[in-house]
């Protein structure tokens, strides 16, 4: 498995080619979470994250295993959160 460290390339123990988790279970917008993609050597992640005090990037696994994001205006979203805050909406 690789280790955070070896971001970028690992070695081949790096685990089942196109296998992608994250930590949040998808978009979910109250949840800071991370993806992990494994694959082809490759280790990559990407952390939920506010561009400003009300937009969020949400990334997620796609059915393809490849990490994908949305944006998300959290005040903009039926009145469920109010503002973006360590990369999650509150």
């Amino acid at each position: 498995m690789c280790e955070p460290e070896e971001i970028g390339s690992c070695p081949a123990d790096c685990g089942v080619p196109g296998n992608c988790t994250d930590s949040d279970g998808g978009l979910v917008y109250d949840v800071r979470g991370t993806v992990i993609q494994v694959g082809n050597g490759q280790y990559s992640t990407a952390t939920d994250t506010c561009v400003d005090a009300e937009r969020l990037t949400e990334y997620f696994c796609n059915r393809a295993n490849q990490i994908r994001y949305v944006e998300k205006n959290c005040s903009n979203m039926n009145g469920t959160y109010i503002g973006c805050s360590n990369g999650a909406c509150y």
